[in-house]
């Protein structure tokens, strides 16, 4: 009846029917209802408590994790940070940015450990949310050690059991989407900082960079992976540095549970 009265005054005094809000403890993911659990941190901002790398590369400096290659201490294999806590269904906040011409970096999740007689100790598989320097690959979905670029920005893509993929929509326009972006890096109160957001939840996929959304997947392939754990990446190469800080998450489960 309460819900009722709101629906009558709001109509009776706009004409249009505004449903109520939300309560903040649930959250909308395409089309399933999820219980958000109270967002935790997975960095303490002074420490790599909990996660495990070469710390050749790898430090914390101001409150942010540090990937760091030089001429001196070149990256010449790709390397990884790893969180030791594997998660399913979530949505993971932070912040990242890039210094270094050619930069590359990303956030990996779902991932899994592949072992240390692979490359340097810190490999893996998995799914990268991607970010570089030039924003040609922010904002994909990359499958490490799998299907490589499987999602490029602005698609929104449906993988079936068999392998095949389809659109589930027209693709949204990517010198847009990488003009915001840019756009960010312009602007002196952000100093170089993005915001990103990647949402979780059965086979569904999202990744959103500065409120825009760049990308989404229905990912139910053969290689999908359902849990595993986040690392964060120095891409081999040129001397570059990843900045991350105020990584939280919220573990996400449905209503009915």
């Amino acid at each position: 009846m309460k819900i009722l009265a709101i629906a009558v005054l709001s109509i009776l005094t706009h004409g249009t029917f505004d449903p109520p809000k939300v309560d903040s403890t649930t959250m909308q993911v395409g089309d399933r209802a999820m219980k958000k659990r109270t967002a935790v941190p997975l960095f303490d901002g002074k420490s790599l408590d909990g996660w495990r790398g070469d710390p050749r590369f790898w430090s914390v400096e101001n409150g942010a994790i540090v990937g760091r290659s030089t001429a001196e201490t070149p990256c010449n294999t790709t390397t990884y940070l790893h969180h030791s806590k594997p998660f399913s269904d979530f949505e993971l906040e932070f912040e990242i940015k890039l210094e270094g011409d050619g930069a590359n970096s990303g956030m990996q999740y779902r991932s899994t450990a592949t072992g240390p007689e692979v490359t340097d100790g810190y490999d893996l598989t998995g799914y990268q949310a991607d970010f570089d320097q030039a924003h040609r690959y922010s904002g994909i979905l990359y499958e490490t050690r799998g299907r490589g670029i499987a999602v490029q920005r602005g698609e929104s893509v449906r993988f079936d059991a068999d392998g095949t993929r389809r659109d589930l929509e027209p693709r949204r326009d990517d010198q847009a989407l990488q003009k915001h972006l840019k756009a960010v890096d312009a602007d002196p109160k952000k100093n170089g900082w993005h915001t990103y957001r990647i949402v979780a939840v059965g086979p569904r996929l999202e990744h959103w960079i500065d409120g825009k959304r760049m990308m989404l997947a229905i990912d139910r392939h053969p290689k999908s992976a359902a849990r595993g754990t986040f690392a964060l990446q120095v891409h081999q190469g040129p001397p570059m540095t990843v900045r991350v800080r105020n990584l939280r998450i919220s573990e996400l489960r449905p209503i009915a549970d």
